[in-house]
């Protein structure tokens, strides 16, 4: 089979054609991945709103999640005593210094980890 000049430049414009499209779907993509991590940010921020004690469960129960009851516990309530805020960016914050203060830059890199998985720091 014999393919002429003309032939060539066909296929060549028709595999830019396509690759156009494709650019154009993966540029699409990326949008939509875009969108949905600020959704899951945004999720997770209005998943603060809520009473005090919502709050704390929420941040034991992922310290226990990590890192065993006990060392949880223990960091949970370091991390409340004396609380003065009202928001889960707070005590997560708060929840940090005490691991930090507990169990070292491991442990606290841990629990600063997870809190930002969740966009909560």
């Amino acid at each position: 089979m014999r393919t002429d000049l003309s032939d060539v430049t066909v296929l060549q414009q028709e595999i830019a054609v396509e690759q156009e499209h494709v650019d154009r779907v993966y540029a699409r993509l990326a949008e939509l991945r875009r969108d949905a991590s600020r959704a899951e940010r945004e999720g997770y921020q209005l998943a603060g709103v809520g009473t005090f004690g919502a709050l704390v469960d929420r941040s034991q129960s992922l310290a226990e999640r990590l890192l065993g009851n006990q060392v949880a516990d223990t960091i949970i309530i370091a991390g409340q005593f004396d609380f003065p805020g009202t928001t889960m960016t707070a005590l997560a914050e708060r929840t940090v210094t005490a691991a930090q203060q507990l169990y070292g830059t491991s442990t606290a890199n841990t629990v600063r980890a997870a809190f930002q998985a969740r966009g909560i720091l």
